[in-house]
């Protein structure tokens, strides 16, 4: 009887972790696809980048974010979404992350303080996401060398 109910508790908790998985946008905001308005870009873009979109990246995804949370990101010509499959919380108001979509793409960002560092592989190529100082996220296409 003792295993039997240590497994009931161990399904329920499984349970309420998949349902409490919430749906987030990357962005918080619109993604931009103009760039005259956005400073400091001569910081993070270099010769093999391409500045792809910005925006505010959405922090509300650090504090709810759990294994099978699903991220939004419509900064391409399709939407994409990604599943999540690893959360790390750290201290000092650090979260990383991994997600991933039936079309083999994956995400992978950390966040803290509201700014954050990552890479998206879609489709064959790298893309980043930072936080420039003005507090925009930019995602930039990182060319394939020659």
């Amino acid at each position: 009887m003792k295993k039997l109910s240590a497994f009931l508790v161990s399904i329920a908790l499984i349970y309420s972790s998949i349902t409490s998985a919430e749906s987030f946008d990357l962005f918080g905001s619109s993604i931009a696809t103009d760039f005259d308005s956005l400073d400091n870009v001569g910081e993070l873009i270099s010769e093999q980048e391409t500045l792809i979109a910005h925006g505010v990246y959405n922090t509300r995804i650090a504090a709810n974010v759990a294994n099978a949370s699903v991220i939004n990101l419509n900064a391409f010509d399709t939407p994409e979404s990604f599943v999540v499959s690893n959360v790390i919380v750290m201290s000092n108001n650090r979260v990383s992350y991994v997600a991933s979509n039936s079309q083999s793409n994956t995400m992978s960002v950390t966040e803290h303080n509201g700014d954050i560092v990552g890479s998206i592989w879609r489709n064959g190529t790298l893309y980043k996401l930072r936080t420039t100082s003005g507090g925009t996220t930019v995602l930039v296409e990182v060319k394939k060398a020659d």
